[in-house]
């Protein structure tokens, strides 16, 4: 009698695989948020080597702060975009964030592009960045970028932004 119910369970398992494929609605968010949030890994990819960070990423307006952390959270760098300048563990330094990055990893991203991609879904070329979108996910009932790819078109340099999280913070 157990067998039969556990065949019996099992089999209506089964029919239940068959669901269809998630849809994801439209990106109902058509404005950049003035203030917002996002996390995930970066990956960047120079001359056959790979660095790989995880990063936490809040806008306010223009203006941002990002936080690199290594692998096993084992050191970490903030970087903090405000009206005076750009600051580096608190530090004020004289270069911009394409110029740091260069710098200290040897490669850089276009950071101030981040809330067109992920709010407006815009994928483009953008300062020798060819910039793709190849995952989505869905975050309360919204559309936003998982996985994204950017592409030097004159340096090698290959960067892969995967999202784990996103929030549009309203006021």
């Amino acid at each position: 009698m157990i067998r039969i119910w556990l065949l019996a369970l099992l089999l209506s398992g089964c029919g239940m695989t068959l669901n269809k494929p998630t849809i994801y609605p439209a990106n109902v968010i058509d404005i950049i948020p003035s203030v917002w949030q996002a996390k995930g890994r970066i990956g960047g990819v120079v001359d056959q080597k790979v660095q790989n960070s995880g990063f936490d990423i809040a806008f306010k307006g223009q203006f941002y702060k990002l936080t690199l952390s290594a692998v096993l959270g084992l050191g970490e760098v903030v970087i903090e975009s405000n009206s005076k300048g750009l600051w580096v563990d608190k530090k004020l330094i004289s270069t911009n964030f394409k110029q740091w990055m260069i710098g200290e990893v040897g490669w850089y991203f276009p950071i101030l592009e981040l809330p067109k991609i992920i709010f407006k879904d815009k994928e483009n070329i953008q300062d020798n960045w060819v910039i793709k979108v190849t995952r989505y996910q869905q975050i309360n009932n919204i559309k936003y970028p998982k996985l994204i790819r950017l592409n030097h078109l004159k340096k090698p340099i290959k960067i892969k932004l995967m999202l784990t999280d996103i929030k549009p913070i309203k006021k």
